[in-house]
């Protein structure tokens, strides 16, 4: 395949298994039976309700394209500790607030690490510091900016990883990454969409778009 005009060779690091195709916490019906839950192989993955976000603060809509406004019906804040990003796309896949933004960067590192050969074409001189950013997991204290999620950079791994749409609605900024290797579904209703802005580069909140 080619990615920027470059060929791009999707081998993966024999060591590494597969990351799953589905998105976690996703279910094309939109189950929440416990029988399909035990279907997601991530370990230590609890199920977070919408009563659990740190909160919804329509304040934010300032950091917004102001034309996507209308169609926001809430902005979820996340904790501000440097990993606000990864907490969005966890609030974003239903993980718990708790370590589900530990479970992304996790499965970003392994997804990076496990298709090294194609991350290097795509990402280019960015990819040691993506990979070193991504492996932080410590809780002693918040991430530094270097470890801070940060598109578009960050974008197509995060779509790729987990198999998912991403949309940055940041003003200003506004984009959006589909996965590098999927089968393109055949309706969007099949497709978790995760929908993110930006405050004055310093914070990401997650947004639920109608």
């Amino acid at each position: 395949m080619r990615v920027g005009g470059h060929r791009v060779s999707n081998r993966r690091h024999p060591k590494v298994s597969e990351a799953p195709r589905s998105p976690i916490g996703f279910e094309s019906s939109h189950s929440t039976k416990a029988s399909r839950q035990k279907k997601v192989k991530v370990p230590q993955m609890r199920r977070a309700s919408r009563r659990t976000q740190s909160g919804s603060n329509m304040a934010y809509g300032h950091c917004l394209e102001p034309d996507w406004l209308p169609h926001v019906e809430v902005i979820i804040d996340v904790v501000s500790d440097g990993n606000c990003g990864y907490r969005c796309i966890a609030s974003g896949l239903r993980l718990a607030d708790v370590d589900g933004w530990r479970i992304v960067r996790r499965r970003m590192y392994d997804e990076i690490i496990g298709y090294e050969d194609l991350w290097r074409e795509v990402l280019g001189s960015s990819f040691e510091t993506v990979k070193n950013a991504v492996h932080y997991s410590r809780e002693a204290r918040g991430a530094s900016f270097k470890e801070w999620l940060t598109l578009p950079d960050m974008g197509l791994l995060v779509s790729t990883a987990f198999n998912v749409i991403l949309v940055n609605l940041s003003r200003g900024s506004a984009s959006t990454f589909l996965p590098l290797r999927s089968t393109p579904p055949s309706s969007l209703h099949n497709r978790l969409i995760i929908v993110m802005a930006n405050e004055r580069n310093i914070h990401w909140v997650r947004c639920d778009c109608v």
